[in-house]
């Protein structure tokens, strides 16, 4: 509303149109227009009364936030590494499985715990194949990780069990042997360990009387790598319990060899899955069977071993094969895991 001249009246602003009361000022308020005061009352009560979004930062952001941060990215970690270990229905049970190393916190009223343990797979050896019969090497098989299954009281496992998860050995290459494979293992709060072992790396030989590399201890061992030259140990032997389902990793196959009579081999069985035929990965131990995977195929020619199956399962042999030059890789070793199923009668 203005006055005749255009201007407002002194009390205008302090007037409400709706009641048709004067509003009540503070002496000395300053009367201000909508926006204006729209943008105090955003920075007063979002921003906590700093003038700026800057100002805020500023102001809140203080040394005791910055000395949390690390505990902030700690817990962040814990949760990320939770989200890792999923749960499974296994034939032995609801388990929570490890593929990387963890802590594992028992739950409350839990009485024993059964634990699945997997050694990774060794590599295969590496092979190299040429005109001169002297320089010329066949990759043979990586053993297969060990498998350990036990149940055991909680009174002796304390509140939490510190998981170690078994990382694959690498093939070689040329004339190079393949990479061991490492132990599985849990250790408990008093520090008493339980380990299954990982399989040997296959070696680069050329020579009959390489012998085969071994499969990881446990209480069923893995499968051992196949050599190359003599026909009837070229394929990797298999892990396989008699008794029940359980299995360690499948053995590598040796790569094709300078005898031209002698083919590649297949990788062994781990549990109830499949070696790989020469050439191929062996098959991954999925769906309820908690055991070792297949180990995988040796190679042809002068091509390199395949890898072995996921867990456990041995690399194949690089291929070496008579009058072709050139060099191949053996197949990588699968890598471990833990599963663990807690039991409360």
């Amino acid at each position: 509303m203005t006055t005749p001249s255009g201007e407002q009246p002194e009390d205008f602003r302090g007037y409400n149109q709706i009641s048709g009361l004067q509003d009540e000022q503070a002496p000395g308020a300053s009367l201000l227009d909508p926006a204006e005061q729209a943008r105090q009352n955003f920075f007063g009560n979002i921003l906590g009364g700093f003038g700026s979004i800057l100002g805020a930062i500023l102001n809140t952001v203080d040394n005791s936030y910055v000395e949390q941060l690390p505990i902030i990215q700690e817990q962040q970690n814990y949760i990320t590494d939770l989200q890792e270990a999923v749960d499974r229905m296994i034939l032995q049970g609801q388990s929570v499985y490890y593929d990387s190393n963890q802590t594992h916190y028992i739950s409350d009223g839990v009485t024993s715990i059964d634990f699945i343990i997997l050694g990774s797979g060794g590599g295969g050896g590496g092979g190299q194949g040429a005109y001169l019969g002297g320089s010329r090497y066949v990759g043979c098989g990586g053993g297969g990780g060990g498998e350990v299954h036990l149940n055991v009281p909680r009174s002796l496992l304390g509140n939490a069990v510190s998981i170690k998860v078994g990382a694959g050995g690498s093939g070689g290459s040329g004339s190079n042997p393949g990479y061991g494979g490492t132990p599985s293992k849990i250790i408990t709060e008093s520090g008493d360990e339980i380990a299954a072992g990982g399989g040997i790396g296959g070696p680069s030989s050329n020579t009959t009387a390489t012998p085969r590399s071994s499969g990881g201890t446990g209480m069923i061992t893995g499968g051992r790598g196949g050599i190359g030259w003599e026909a009837n140990e070229i394929n990797g032997t298999n892990s396989v319990s008699q008794y029940d389902l359980h299995g360690g990793g499948g053995g590598g196959g040796a790569g094709q060899s300078a005898n031209p009579n002698v083919p590649p081999g297949w990788g062994g069985a781990g549990g109830i899955s499949p070696g790989g035929s020469p050439g191929n990965s062996g098959d991954n131990a999925v769906g309820l069977a908690a055991t070792g995977a297949g180990g995988g195929g040796g190679g042809s020619g002068v091509n390199n071993g395949a890898n072995g199956g996921f867990p456990s399962g041995g690399g194949g042999g690089g291929g070496g094969a008579n009058l072709i030059s050139g060099t191949s890789r053996g197949g990588n070793g699968g890598q471990g895991r833990v599963y663990v199923i807690e039991r409360t009668s």
